[in-house]
């Protein structure tokens, strides 16, 4: 999978959904679905966001920077990162790191309304 028209596809046929099935639900007509994953017109930023929101993928799988689209992987992948992130540093620094994403995760959760 190459192509943001190729992971369009994919998606699409994961959820065993038609092209016109897809077009009703994101307010598109089967042309543009089509376009799209033929790679004959790159879908707008309005259009990206709505695939992604349909779908619960990221943007970053569709535009080819992330191989795993779900949610769910985001978790375990950021995760890994900050412990990659922490093993790099000195004892010390890494103690100010750790504790600047608790900080930052305490912070969101105070606020995670407006997410």
């Amino acid at each position: 999978m190459h192509t943001i028209g190729d992971r369009l596809k994919v998606l699409r046929k994961e959820k065993h959904l038609t092209q016109a099935e897809l077009a009703e639900e994101l307010h598109l007509t089967r042309y543009q679905i089509s376009n799209y994953e033929t790679n004959q017109v790159v879908p707008a930023l309005d259009a990206i966001i709505n695939y992604c929101k349909f779908f619960n993928a990221r943007a970053d799988f569709l535009l080819g920077l992330d191989e795993d689209y779900d949610n769910a992987n985001l978790e375990q992948h950021t995760l890994q990162q900050i412990v990659r992130s922490a093993n790099r540093l000195t004892s010390e620094k890494r103690n100010r790191y750790l504790n600047q994403v608790r900080l930052y995760a305490i912070f969101l959760e105070r606020h995670k309304e407006t997410l």
